[in-house]
């Protein structure tokens, strides 16, 4: 019983994206400053310019 629950519960979060987080934007664009040749430890993701750049907080 608990593990249909559970089953039940968990299907809609496989297929749905990410709802009210910008985690997912602040990981890509900080994998991507070192394709860029930027290093991450000395500048931030608003250095890309781009849309990954515009969805992740300031802060």
């Amino acid at each position: 019983m608990v593990v249909s629950t559970a089953g039940v519960w968990l299907a809609p979060m496989l297929v749905a994206p990410p709802l009210f987080t910008r985690d997912v934007f602040s990981h890509l664009a900080q994998g991507t400053l070192p394709l860029r040749g930027q290093d991450p430890y000395q500048v931030g993701p608003e250095v890309l310019g781009n849309v990954l750049s515009e969805n992740i907080h300031y802060f």
